[in-house]
């Protein structure tokens, strides 16, 4: 059976995002309860977007993270795809940079 994805992403945004995020549709699983998800990697980066962080700097701060915490295999995955832990990694993660703003 097919999804219908209306229109997933808001024509006029409530956030300017400089660096677009890859935000595509979910594959289609049966964890899959969202319309939009966001991959591993740019749950890590949403902060970064946020400040508006060139792309390499993002990278610059990501690979180095992702090794230390031992998720740089999960990136391209959607949190319904990884493990509970990866899922507590992956926040431990963005919340870092979460940190780091304030």
């Amino acid at each position: 059976m097919s999804r219908s994805w209306a229109n997933p992403v808001p024509e006029n945004p409530p956030v300017s995002i400089s660096w677009q995020l890859s935000i595509n549709r979910p594959p289609d699983r049966s964890c899959s309860t969202a319309k939009i998800s966001l991959t591993i990697e740019d749950n890590i980066l949403l902060p970064l977007v946020l400040q508006q962080k060139k792309p390499s700097e993002m990278k610059a701060v990501l690979t180095p993270l992702v090794r230390k915490i031992g998720i740089d295999a999960l990136l391209k995955k959607y949190p319904c795809e990884v493990s509970g832990g990866q899922k507590q990694r992956t926040a431990i993660a963005r919340a870092r940079q979460l940190l780091l703003i304030a």
